[in-house]
């Protein structure tokens, strides 16, 4: 009885301290342990050996056939493992860690070890493809980072792996090991290249409308970033180039603003070079339709300028009649005038109206003020005073007065 119970206590026991090693590992791939000796404290308190000086990082993130992230991997993380301890020596010590959706592996060697290294870890990835596809749907993307100095280094390492990981899920490279560098964890900024040659080029082929073009240069300027790719190099980019394809088409706030909340997903949410040009493309694609029904406003609304230039005098002329003859309809008439002048085309046709019966009162003293409303296009003489009265401030006699 007392020996069922020791044993349950050390059962207990541990996972408790398996718990505390597993939650230090993830401290020390996030950085929040940075400190030489408090973390050879931790790595003799968790039984870790991590004797040698040289460090390299790997991370493998598991997908369905959806190609959708896998949470919940230690379903199949247990014999992953296995593959990778078994790959142990007195030379080399792996520790693994899984969270956030990826199983995080950290290799330390003596730096004598690091030409095999590389070979060591295309041998594990290379097993554990074979061990996946025993797994209906399961792939794997594995980036890795080598020849970082000392365990202070294991964060910029499992950083730099990440990145690696990302833009292999990005370009789609998932049948290689991506190797981020192996110039020994120091940590990079992720810049992106936008060169003014390549902006210039996509400027004008977004002005040309041409999408085959705006799709080569597209390819061009992510090629020339695949080097030292990373996730937000990718939202960076992808951003530049939305910006370029707006300012291309010379649109509104409003119009840019509709755009965007059309193409729902935004950069930020996209995970793949495919997905990414995709945005671009539809974003060019609404971009430009925008610009050309802009374009047909601007014409529709300089015609029906010009006709009411030239009908304003006319009693019968109005929104329906002017919808007629341009054979659009009249809401749409309205909406344009709008959109362009900032003026209802009420309002727009009795200042013609008004401004040419102020020249016939000054011109014309003998006129009676009914002629003057007639001859200037209002129907009524009523209507004529309030409209007047209402735009001038002053009735059409006194303004008479007041020019002689």
């Amino acid at each position: 009885m007392i020996t069922e119970k020791n044993t349950e206590i050390d059962k207990m026991f541990k996972l408790h301290n398996e718990f505390l090693r597993n939650e230090f590992l993830k401290k020390l791939i996030h950085g929040y342990v940075k400190d030489g000796e408090i973390l050879k404290q931790k790595f003799t308190e968790f039984g870790i050996n991590a004797l040698k000086n040289t460090f390299a990082v790997y991370v493998t993130q598991f997908k369905d056939e959806f190609n959708t992230q896998i949470r919940d991997i230690e379903l199949i993380s247990g014999r992953i493992e296995e593959i990778i301890y078994s790959h142990k020596t007195n030379d080399i010590n792996i520790f693994c860690v899984s969270f956030e959706g990826r199983h995080f592996c950290i290799v330390n060697y003596d730096t004598k070890k690091s030409a095999y290294i590389k070979e060591l870890m295309t041998d594990i990835f290379e097993k554990i493809k074979e061990t996946l596809e025993l797994c209906d749907s399961i792939s794997s993307i594995i980036g890795a980072s080598l020849n970082g100095k000392g365990a202070e280094s294991i964060a910029y390492l499992a950083a730099e792996a990440s990145a690696a990981l990302e833009k292999a899920e990005f370009y789609g490279y998932s049948d290689i090991i991506n190797f981020y560098s192996e110039s020994g964890g120091e940590q990079k900024n992720p810049l992106y290249v936008y060169s003014l040659e390549n902006e210039n080029m996509l400027f004008s082929a977004v002005r040309l409308g041409d999408p085959e073009k705006v799709s080569e240069v597209t390819d061009k300027i992510f090629s020339e970033n695949e080097t030292n790719f990373s996730r937000q190099t990718g939202i960076g980019l992808t951003y530049a180039i939305i910006n370029t394809i707006l300012q291309a088409n010379m649109l509104k706030f409003n119009e840019t603003s509709e755009i965007l909340f059309h193409n729902a997903r935004m950069p930020d949410e996209i995970s793949t070079f495919a997905e990414t040009k995709q945005l671009i493309m539809n974003i060019f694609r609404s971009a430009t339709e925008t610009q050309n029904d802009t374009k047909g406003m601007t014409k529709t609304y300089l015609k029906v300028k010009e006709y009411v230039s030239r009908n304003f005098t006319d009693k019968q002329l109005n929104v329906s009649s002017i919808g007629d003859y341009l054979n659009i309809s009249s809401v749409y008439v309205s909406k344009i005038f709008r959109e362009n002048s900032g003026l209802r085309l009420n309002e727009y046709i009795n200042g013609l109206r008004i401004d040419y019966a102020k020249k016939l009162l000054k011109e014309h003293n003998k006129m009676r003020i009914a002629e003057v409303g007639e001859k200037s296009g209002f129907e009524t003489t009523r209507t004529f005073l309030n409209v007047f009265k209402k735009m001038a401030g002053i009735s059409p006699t006194e303004y008479r007065d007041y020019v002689k």
